[in-house]
C-alpha cells in the first residue's frame, strides 16, 4: 500500500488557505562546498511557501575541514578539496536575499562514542545546534517537522539529552540517509558520518520518514561504480543534466549560486549577491547529482504531474488538474530493523512505526525532473 504522507496530514502552506510547516533543517552545509546540492537545495527552505522556517543547524564532521580529509569513517571519501568550514555564511547570504533572520547554529563535529552519548562536554560553540534545536521546540506552538540531510548526530545527541521534548513536539523527522532495497552491506555516506548516531536516532521511537539516497545496486559515476550513484524505487537519488537555467533565476538567487560554484572565500559574501555577474563568466557543472527534492516535495505537498500538452511541472495537490498524470511517489508504512553497523532492512507493513520513500519509475523520475525544475527554480522570488 502506496501512502502519500504529505503535510496535508501534518500542517500545509499558508498560500493555499492552510497552516504553514513549522520547520527546522539540519544540514551537513560547508563553505566551500563539499556538496553543491547542499547550498542549492536550502533555497527551498527560505522559498517555498509552505513552510514556515524556525532554524537551520550545521551538521558538520571535522575531518573535512582540513584541505585533506584523514582518517575518515568507513564509507566516506578522504576528499581533497578542502579546507571548508560550516556554511554560516550560506545561511546569512539566504537570509539577506529573503529579508529573514533565521537563526543558525554549528552542532558537534566529532562522532558519538556510544549509542547514549550525551556529549555534556561540549563548549558551547559546538552546543549551539542542540540548543537552537531545544529552544525552537520549547518556543513553537506547534508540533514541529525537521528535514535532516548529513548525520544523525545532533538529533541523536539531543534525545539523549531531553527525549520527553522531543517525543512531546516533534511532528516529523524527514530523514535523507541510508540505502534502499535492503541492501546487506552498502553503508551509505549520511549514515558513515555518523555510524552509532544513526542507529541511535533510528531505535529512539520517534516519528521518522526515511529517504534513501543510495540503491543496492551499483550504477555508474564519473568513471567508477558506487552505490550512491544509481536511482532505485526506494532511493531519491537522480542526476540533473542541465544546470543553465541558474541564470534565469531571480538574481539575487543567481548570484547565491554562482558563489557556491566558484567557491569565493571573499569577504564581501553579501554585496557578491548584488552585483551582476556577465553571462558565462561564471563555469556552471555540466551535470549535478541530486538526493535531497523529493524530501523538499513530499514534504511540501507538491507533486510531479505532466498535463495533456505534454508540459511536466511541480504542483501542489490542490492545483492538479483531473486531466493532469501525476507521477506515482509517496511513502510506505513499514517496520525498519537497524543493525549496529548501520546497514537497516524494512518490511512493509501498514501498522508499522516508520515510513520510507518510493517512486514508480526512477529513470521517469529522473526525466521528468529534468523538465520540470528550472521552472521550478526560477519562479522563485518572481
Amino acid at each position: 500500500m502506496l501512502i502519500f504522507i504529505t503535510c496535508s496530514c501534518l500542517n500545509i502552506n499558508d498560500s493555499y488557505g492552510k497552516e504553514k510547516i513549522p520547520l527546522i533543517v539540519i544540514t551537513d552545509l560547508y563553505h566551500p562546498h563539499q556538496d553543491p546540492g547542499d547550498n542549492f537545495e536550502l533555497i527551498n527552505a527560505y522559498a517555498m511557501p509552505e513552510f514556515d522556517l524556525k532554524a537551520v543547524i550545521l551538521d558538520c564532521y571535522h575531518p573535512f575541514r582540513n584541505k585533506i580529509a584523514k582518517n575518515v569513517s568507513k564509507g566516506l571519501w578522504e576528499d581533497p578539496n578542502g579546507p571548508r568550514e560550516p556554511g554560516m555564511i550560506c545561511v546569512q547570504q539566504l537570509n539577506y536575499i529573503f529579508g529573514r533572520d533565521i537563526p543558525c547554529g554549528v552542532g558537534p563535529l566529532e562522532q558519538m562514542q556510544q549509542k547514549n552519548d550525551r556529549m555534556d562536554d561540549l563548549s558551547d560553540f559546538f552546543n549551539q545546534g542542540i540548543n537552537l534545536l531545544k529552544t525552537t521546540l520549547e518556543q513553537s506552538e506547534k508540533r514541529v517537522t525537521i528535514a535532516s540531510f548529513g548525520s544523525s548526530r545532533v538529533l541523536a545527541v539531543a534525545f539523549n539529552r531531553f527525549p520527553a521534548l522531543m517525543k512531546r513536539k516533534i511532528e516529523m523527522i524527514h530523514l535523507s540517509a541510508g540505502t534502499g532495497g535492503n541492501d546487506p552491506e552498502y553503508l551509505e555516506w549520511n549514515v558513515a558520518l555518523d555510524t552509532l548516531a544513526f542507529v541511535s536516532l533510528m531505535e529512539s521511537g520517534l516519528p521518522i520518514t526515511i529517504y534513501p539516497c543510495a540503491a543496492a545496486t551499483k550504477g555508474v559515476a564519473e568513471g567508477g561504480l558506487s552505490n550512491a550513484f544509481k536511482g532505485a524505487k526506494d532511493n531519491t537519488y537522480y542526476q540533473l543534466d542541465d544546470l543553465s537555467f541558474v541564470e534565469k533565476m531571480h538574481p539575487k538567487l543567481r548570484q547565491y549560486v554562482h558563489f557556491v560554484f566558484t567557491r569565493s572565500t571573499d569577504a564581501d559574501f553579501l554585496g557578491y549577491l548584488d552585483r551582476v555577474d556577465l553571462p558565462g563568466s561564471v563555469a556552471l557543472p555540466q551535470y549535478q547529482h541530486v538526493w535531497e527534492t523529493a524530501l523538499w516535495m513530499n514534504l511540501a505537498g507538491r507533486r510531479l504531474v505532466q498535463n495533456p500538452q505534454g508540459e511536466v511541472t511541480i504542483k501542489s495537490e490542490n492545483e492538479i488538474e483531473t486531466t493532469d498524470l501525476v507521477f506515482g511517489e509517496g511513502v510506505l508504512k513499514c517496520d525498519i530493523r537497524v543493525l549496529p553497523s548501520g546497514i537497516f532492512s524494512y518490511r512493509e507493513n501498514i501498522k508499522g512505526l516508520f515510513y520510507i520513500y518510493h517512486r514508480d519509475n526512477p529513470a521517469r523520475y529522473q526525466e521528468l525532473m529534468n523538465q520540470a525544475l528550472p521552472a521550478f527554480y526560477t519562479s522563485f522570488l518572481r
